[in-house]
């Protein structure tokens, strides 16, 4: 049943001619958002460390986490911003600023899982800040400072993957992760005690939304 042919693309000329050509062929569907002029005009985004921001940061050695790069405290986000201005920009992405999730019967995992799974970078879904470095008033005051200092600042939020400990994975993540045509959990995350979501559950794309909404709105982040 498999094709006999199949038919490929070679990168030639400027990347730029096939986005003119995508856009002209669906200029009446497509619509723009307002890109803000100091992202449009940043040139760069310092991510303050590499994990889990993907592509090419992967391959560079990790030098300090984000706790030690703030002295434990979000409270020191301006700091952030002096090594990003020695970079040549003034916007940060900051990725594991979310606390970590509590683990219970950690009996049932396997040992070499938990470390990893322990960390804040892999509680994906609740989405609060990092206790250990101040909570939720300490992260507002940061971003406060970080603003008066003249910077931007943009958070990581997972739209793919939400870790089975984390309040909403214990909650709701069997009823709106991915599943296969047979009606099983896809397990592309299992490794990573995760739920694969799928984001054509209405509820999981609300939730996602609040979740954006809340960090604007409320902790004043300028970007997700």
């Amino acid at each position: 049943q498999l094709a006999t042919i199949a038919f490929g693309a070679i990168r030639d000329g400027d990347w730029h001619e096939a986005v003119d050509y995508y856009t002209a062929k669906h200029s009446n569907t497509i619509e723009y958002p307002d890109i803000p002029t100091w992202l449009r005009d940043a040139g760069a985004i310092y991510s303050v460390n590499n994990g889990g921001v993907g592509g090419n940061y992967l391959l560079l050695p990790e030098t300090q986490s984000l706790y030690q790069r703030m002295n434990g405290n979000f409270e020191n986000m301006p700091d952030l911003l002096t090594k990003a201005n020695e970079m040549g920009t003034d916007v940060i992405l900051m990725v594991d600023w979310y606390d970590s999730a509590t683990i219970t019967g950690v009996d049932k995992i396997d040992k070499d899982k938990i470390d990893s799974i322990t960390s804040p970078y892999y509680n994906k879904g609740d989405y609060v800040p990092r206790t250990d470095m101040g909570g939720e008033e300490a992260f507002k005051a940061g971003v406060k400072a970080l603003h008066e200092a003249g910077g931007k600042i943009m958070v990581y939020v997972e739209p793919f993957v939400v870790l089975q400990y984390s309040e909403i994975g214990r909650e709701m993540g069997e009823f709106w992760a991915a599943r296969n045509p047979l009606g099983e959990l896809d397990t592309t995350y299992a490794d990573a005690c995760s739920y694969s979501m799928s984001c054509a559950v209405k509820e999981w794309r609300e939730y996602l939304v609040d979740v954006c909404v809340r960090l604007v709105e409320e902790y004043g982040v300028d970007g997700i």
